[in-house]
């Protein structure tokens, strides 16, 4: 077995074990790894074995890694890796192979985000292929939004999709889960995606944070709302 300590006190240390013969994990033997030479190295906050000729997490040798170039794009997006053969590069999300990805271009945007000259990703998916590929940006607010020179997206992962109707260039993130631009004001949650409240007016409309004594969030000139609905008329008070 391995002491912790010699790997920055990572927990699953303890997890592994190896003899001339075999590299185990949960008392297990894994199939076809080496053990002879491996280590443990932490990258991109897990704990891989390489040997050498092989990288292995858990009881999974990493297809087509090369445990001398095996390395994290960036701490922050440790989802994303690659590795370098000959020449050839290859793309890794949760240590998977992303297919069609150009490396020479390939950017991790954020989480399970990322963009290529050809395509914007979620993991291995490729999603919302009418994207701008070069103006695609993440907006870091909430990290709930992304925008091109054309359009606003919603962040869903696989189910990621343009808000029509929003202009780009005057978006804008609120609080309590309100956005707006120079037309409209819209409320989003996970359940029901982006909705516009349709009698809500753009240039008087306020965040207001709950407020008791109306049963509301925010307010304009016209209406109290509360999660995007109208709760009440401002005369009624």
């Amino acid at each position: 077995t391995y002491d912790s300590k010699d790997y920055e006190n990572e927990h699953s240390t303890s997890l592994y074990a190896s003899d001339n013969h075999s590299f185990y994990y949960f008392g297990k033997r894994v199939c076809d790894v080496d053990p002879r030479n491996i280590k443990g190295q932490l990258i991109s906050h897990k704990l891989y074995w390489l040997n050498d000729t092989q990288v292995v997490l858990r009881n999974q040798i990493i297809e087509a890694a090369n445990p001398r170039t095996f390395s994290n794009f960036d701490d922050d997006f440790p989802q994303w890796n690659y590795s370098e053969t000959e020449g050839k590069y290859t793309v890794y999300y949760d240590d998977e192979i992303l297919k069609a990805v150009d490396f020479d271009s390939f950017t991790p945007l954020f989480s399970g985000y990322a963009k290529d000259k050809n395509h914007i990703f979620y993991g291995e998916n490729i999603i919302v292929p009418e994207a701008d590929l070069q103006t695609f940006e993440i907006l870091t607010t909430s990290y709930e939004f992304a925008r091109d020179k054309s359009n606003i997206y919603y962040l869903s992962g696989n189910e990621t999709s343009v808000i029509n109707g929003l202009d780009p260039d005057s978006f804008e993130e609120i609080e309590r889960n309100y956005i707006k631009d120079k037309s409209g004001v819209y409320h989003y949650s996970q359940s029901d995606g982006v909705q516009r409240i349709h009698d809500a007016d753009v240039e008087s409309f306020a965040v207001t944070y709950y407020d008791e004594s109306t049963n509301s969030d925010a307010l304009d000139k016209k209406h109290y709302y509360m999660r995007g609905e109208i709760v009440s008329s401002r005369s009624d008070f």
